[in-house]
């Protein structure tokens, strides 16, 4: 995770200097890459880190952070803009994971040994053995193979519509830009709401509870946005979708951990 962090701190800080566009591409390309293998591998680390029994109402309290980090991101930046350049916000985008690569460096090690990890290397023999893993625990926990697809199928579609809301808020709304930028924050807000709810209750929602509403409302909100006609109802629709979504991802990630 710290070599990840520090990777991407460095291409990040490498784009202002750039001036060919598709070495650009080539750069965010690999950020992504690494952002990808990062989410899985914290994962791993949070789940040997955080004790079963605190596992919902962690996972609740890091949306809410997450989603404050939504709202007060694009507002940061915009200051910074208004200070320097949009050079300055990039710069200090990869001095935050530098800072995030140190404060992973104070965090426990939580592997057995360092001769355990260095004697597994990385072959084809051994990810077929991961993979034969997988399908065995596939076979063996078919319920939760299932749930694992379904919401996975419905993050793929979320992530689907997620460019054209913008162009809906545009062009069929009218929205201005600074009116879209508005609605994304009560999204923001809809998921602070939500999670706060999960942190406080933690107690008295159940997984399946969380996910099946979750799942549930989530499209109702992308509804009420697809049929409104104006600024209020869209903003009903955003608040909805993202405060459902908030209880479906506290549930998913306390399930899978």
């Amino acid at each position: 995770m710290i070599s990840l962090d520090l990777m991407r701190a460095i291409f990040i800080f490498s784009l202002p200097y750039m001036d060919s566009l598709i070495l650009i591409y080539v750069f965010v390309f690999i950020i992504n890459i690494a952002s990808s293998i990062f989410e899985p591998t914290s994962m791993v680390y949070m789940t040997k880190l955080i004790p079963k029994a605190n596992r919902q109402r962690f996972n609740a309290l890091r949306n809410f952070i997450n989603s404050s980090g939504f709202i007060l991101g694009p507002s940061i930046a915009g200051f910074l803009f208004i200070l320097g350049s949009p050079y300055l916000a990039i710069q200090l985008n990869a001095l935050a994971l530098c800072i995030s690569a140190l404060i992973i460096l104070l965090l426990p090690n939580l592997e057995l040994s360092r001769q355990t990890v260095m004697s597994e290397k990385v072959n084809i023999k051994l990810i077929r053995n991961d993979w034969k893993q997988i399908l065995s625990f596939s076979k063996s926990n078919l319920h939760i193979t299932l749930v694992y697809i379904l919401f996975n199928g419905m993050t793929v579609f979320m992530t689907a519509l997620d460019s054209l809301e913008a162009a809906f808020a545009t062009e069929v709304l009218s929205l201005s830009e600074s009116a879209y930028g508005f609605l994304v924050s009560i999204a923001g807000i809809g998921i602070i709401a939500g999670s706060l709810i999960n942190a406080l209750f933690v107690k008295n929602l159940k997984l399946n509870i969380l996910i099946g509403v979750g799942a549930i409302f989530t499209p109702v909100g992308y509804l009420i946005f697809a049929f409104s006609h104006d600024f209020m109802f869209a903003s009903i629709g955003f608040f909805t979708l993202t405060f459902a979504l908030s209880f479906a991802n506290t549930g998913f990630l306390t399930l899978s951990k």
